[in-house]
């Protein structure tokens, strides 16, 4: 019961520390959900249709994601780019995203204790979704360029193995349900959409008694119902939508379905039939999916990756409206027994189905489902999207029985349903095999859940580019006295100290979720690497968590997986990283994990060829992407061969098999030091303990010898034939082009930094729409779904890069598009205009 009550604790406290949740329905059917959370001076607006890819028909498939986009093409008042211009400056940022059971837009902007006297963004945010309810113009000449968009992104997809394999595992799947197509539709539909298709869709679903709003953040209830009322109370009840009458008939034997392709990787795809969120059967369903797939201690992980049949195991637990699927995903070399692997599935699975799991086991795979929920929360965004998702296939208030519900699975439960539905009959298998080996270069990054999509389905998200967060800007500085308030003025402060043996410690209390966050950055990236050795400090990132000389591998994941907790190990250009998570009671054991892992790392033989095994499936992976290709081909012409820019951040095969204990052990004795090291933590605790703990964990790790300092080579000028000629790359399978183009950027030190950030804002880098080159390309042009600049400080002149995905035929048009851009940039100055929404939105 201790053990029970231990579980039970971090829900209750999430719940107790904030007001209510307080659902609020208008007289014309508009349901209205409100959490006030003041930890910081944000506010997030997410407006949820249930309307998604469920209620489409053959013919017009891919109409509710197609809508999606027309959403920000302008109304009867706003003219397109005007809701990206006004959320810019508010300082605040919009996005939105189409599932199988509905489509959700949202916003994240300062609150009115942020923005400047009389001008709220929350309610232009407010009036925004008021109008474009029920009065988008879908203007023809915008929807026919949108639906090149569409396409480009449908495309763009199917350069993916890992999207065509899913694409074809839910279509044999699903044979009478409208989940047998894709969210964003087939292609042959997508063209033949007509206006009069999209204004029939949008005037049935787009109504008031059809969606939920949700706000979270920092605001008065009473005071914001206020002003919703003032905005949506006047669109008047619309008729109710029709009913899905489509029921998937029960699975009556395995499917299987085999993708060929270029390639050299392998991806299994195992989907089995689970029924929908509201059924009781599925509190179990979540805990076996935990013991089966999450963390390195799970039965998969054992079955499949610790024996060396697969590099990777992961699932997707759907919440689905409708019974949905849960998958389960495995990356294989190319030399694969896919029979073997399918022998030690099903034994893993069978051995569920027959004996009961202990009592330890239970509750480490309960704790890791509870504590997956309690993750999901953090951020006041997070926590709307989770209320609204919720709301469409259930009921918000799901979320207040969820973890408690989950505490009382009991090893009959989770033995009653394996037995149920991980069955031959019930499951679709699919193979993706790889029919010609690509160019040896160093997947696709395997597409991973968002912050609702473990617990609720997955769906087409619009992720247009990372943007550059948090800089203040340029050498001709105009004061505006109607921007935002930089949020860093309003928020909690964080504090720093800098130990005695040279190790910085940043704190930084958030007392909003029961969590802590964990980030750990040591000056030991790739630029480190001896020039013929490239590899080695990704290598050594990745051995830090497979063993200690106080803990085996097998021990160190246990602890993790028991505390629910997560740990990652990583190394980039610039720093070796750890990151980790967990609830805020279980940080001081986290905190001894990273220690351990940090300081005493074994660099075990066994180990380390199991990693150059799952290292070279993960090249095998990269060759399969354009992008990649594209990007280490664009290095290559921008560097000189002794330079860390120009290989490739893993290495090559040669690389990776030449890698030794020794190699690794000299890197990380070298580079790891307490003089390098940055630790960062973020949360729900206290900061005197925590700073204590850190004391006594790295106080007495002493730097051996001066710091290592970086010295990177000259970088010539670029050959005139480099610059006039693209490059080309052919793969024969790939339905969309990949562009990449590029320059040397700018030092972090340089003078001009802050106004080389700021111009690539403006010019394709912002999170917004309202960038110049997704404003040409795009939304006038209809040339591309994707189109950003990505420009990041480091030392030495990183890569500036622009890239994009075009039709093959547009190609020539789209670089000419660009080029045209660029000469704008240089010899235009930005308005006063795209300056103020550059401000605001870095600086917000």
């Amino acid at each position: 019961m201790l053990l029970a009550a231990l579980f039970l604790a971090p829900l209750a406290s999430l719940w107790a520390v904030h007001p209510a949740v307080r659902e609020t329905t208008l007289p014309n059917g508009l349901k209205v959900i409100t959490k006030e959370i003041h930890a910081t001076p944000v506010i997030s607006v997410w407006t949820y249709y249930r309307v998604g890819s469920r209620n489409e028909r053959p013919g017009i498939t891919g109409i509710s994601h197609l809508i999606e986009h027309m959403m920000f093409k302008g109304t009867a008042t706003l003219k397109r780019g005007d809701i990206d211009r006004l959320t810019a400056l508010a300082g605040g940022k919009n996005n939105a995203f189409t599932d199988t059971d509905y489509t959700a837009y949202y916003f994240a902007l300062p609150s009115d204790a942020a923005a400047p006297e009389g001008k709220s963004g929350l309610d232009t945010v407010l009036r925004v979704e008021a109008d474009r309810m029920r009065n988008c113009a879908m203007d023809p000449q915008e929807l026919a360029h949108e639906k090149q968009v569409v396409l480009s992104e449908l495309d763009g997809n199917a350069n993916n193995p890992l999207n065509r394999l899913d694409e074809a595992a839910r279509a044999a799947a699903y044979v009478v349900h409208p989940y047998h197509w894709p969210v964003i539709g087939w292609k042959c539909d997508v063209q033949a959409i007509t206006r009069s298709d999209v204004l029939g869709y949008y005037r049935t679903y787009y109504q008031p008694n059809n969606a939920i709003l949700i706000l979270t953040g920092d605001f008065d209830t009473a005071k914001v119902l206020d002003r919703v009322r003032e905005h949506f109370g006047p669109i008047p009840r619309g008729p109710e939508p029709p009913k899905i009458t489509g029921v998937e008939p029960e699975q009556e034997g395995e499917r299987r379905v085999a993708v060929k392709g270029e390639g050299r990787a392998v991806y299994f795809e195992g989907m089995y039939h689970i029924p929908g969120t509201s059924h009781p059967d599925m509190f179990a369903l979540g805990v076996l999916d935990s013991l089966l797939t999450v963390g390195k201690s799970s039965r998969l992980y054992r079955a499949l990756v610790d024996t060396g049949l697969a590099t990777d195991v992961s699932s997707l637990f759907s919440q689905q409206r409708d019974p949905g699927w849960e998958t389960i995903f495995a990356t294989c070399s190319d030399t694969a027994d896919h029979r073997k692997f399918e022998r030690a599935l099903d034994a893993a699975i069978a051995d569920v189905q027959e004996k009961l799991v202990s009592p330890a086991e239970l509750e480490k795979a309960k704790r890791q489902t509870i504590t997956q929920t309690v993750f999901a929360m953090d951020g006041i965004s997070n926590q709307g999207a989770l209320l609204g998702a919720y709301e469409i296939v259930n009921h918000w208030n799901y979320l207040l029985t969820l973890n408690q519900r989950t505490e009382r699975v009991t090893a009959e439960d989770v033995r009653a349903v394996a037995r149920k539905y991980l069955t031959a009959a019930n499951r679709t298998i699919a193979w993706f095999v790889p029919t010609k080996i690509s160019k040896e270069l160093p997947a696709p990054p395997r597409p991973k859940p968002g912050p609702i999509q473990r617990r609720i389905g997955g769906g087409v998200m619009e992720c247009w580019s990372d943007g550059v967060l948090g800089k203040r800007l340029l050498s001709r500085q105009r004061v505006n006295a109607s921007l935002p308030l930089p949020l860093a003025a309003l928020a909690p402060r964080a504090t720093r100290t800098v130990l005695p043996n040279g190790m910085v410690l940043l704190l930084q209390e958030n007392h909003a979720n029961p969590t802590a966050a964990i980030a750990v950055n040591v000056d030991a990236g790739a630029a480190f690497d001896p020039v013929k050795r490239p590899g080695l400090a990704v290598l050594t990132a990745a051995m830090l968590n497979r063993g200690t000389a106080t803990r085996s591998a097998a021990k160190f994941h246990e602890e993790l997986d028991t505390l629910g907790a997560e740990l990652t190990f990583n190394a980039t250009m610039d720093c070796a990283s750890i990151n980790g998570h967990s609830l805020s009671q279980d940080l001081p054991k986290l905190l001894a994990l990273v220690h351990d892992a940090l300081r005493r790392p074994a660099f075990s033989t066994a180990e380390l060829s199991r990693l150059r095994a799952e290292q070279m499936t993960a090249l095998k992976e990269d060759a399969d992407s354009p992008y990649i290709l594209s990007l280490q081909e664009l290095r290559e012409a921008l560097y000189p061969q002794n330079h860390p820019e120009w290989h490739y951040l893993r290495g090559g095969e040669a690389d990776i098999k030449a890698a030794t204990r020794s190699d690794l052990l000299a890197f990380y004795r070298q580079h790891y030091r307490p003089d390098t090291t940055v630790l960062a933590v973020v949360g729900d605790f206290d900061a005197g303990q925590v700073a204590a703990q850190v004391q006594s964990l790295f106080g007495s790790w002493q730097a051996n010898g001066p710091r290592p300092t970086l010295q990177l080579p000259l970088i010539p000028s670029l050959r005139r034939e480099v610059t006039e000629k693209p490059a080309r790359l052919p793969i024969s399978d790939k339905a969309e082009a990949i562009v990449l183009m590029g320059a040397r950027g700018v030092d972090v030190h340089a003078p001009d930094y802050f106004a080389a950030i700021t111009a690539n804002h403006i010019f394709g880098g912002g999170e917004l729409l309202n960038s110049r080159l997704l404003a040409s390309l795009r939304e006038k042009q209809g040339l591309t779904y994707s189109v950003s600049s990505e420009f990041r400080g480091s030392r030495g002149e990183r890569p500036w890069t622009l890239a994009m995905q075009n039709d093959p035929k547009d190609v020539n048009t789209a670089i000419r598009g660009v080029r045209a851009e660029l000469e704008r940039m240089r010899t235009a100055p930005p308005s006063d205009d795209e300056l103020d929404q550059a401000r605001a939105t870095l600086v917000g």
